[in-house]
């Protein structure tokens, strides 16, 4: 992928360690992960958007579907879990048995409390 001026690309084992970066941007990776593995990236993430040298605080930004039965229209409950159903198919046996799929807002919520990103 080309690199600009202001952005790159960097491949890690991001449950090991991420690069420090402004910005980490996260897009539909969540979901492929099991809830404990979803904690670990997400402190992995917490760890290198601590305060850089200028003072600043950089940003975790995530990209995915968040389900909400109470309150999407049907059609669109219906393409979630259908995402849900695709995770489970295609991620039994990876890694140890997948774990992944689509989340609640409590469920997103319990994540970022057990990964220390808020209190």
């Amino acid at each position: 992928m080309p690199q600009t001026k202001n952005l790159s690309f960097v491949g890690e084992d991001m449950f090991q360690s991420i690069p420090h970066a402004d910005s980490i941007l996260l897009k539909l990776v969540m979901h492929n992960w099991s809830d404990e593995d979803c904690v670990k990236i997400l402190q992995r993430c917490r760890e290198t958007s601590t305060y850089n040298d200028e003072g600043r605080k950089g940003k975790v930004l995530i990209i995915d579907m968040v389900l909400n039965r109470d309150e999407d229209e049907a059609d669109m409950t219906k393409v979630k879990l259908l995402f849900d159903v695709l995770m489970m198919v295609l991620l039994v046996g990876e890694g140890g048995g997948g774990g992944g799929g689509q989340r609640t807002e409590k469920e997103w919520e319990r994540l970022f409390l057990e990964s220390g990103f808020m209190s």
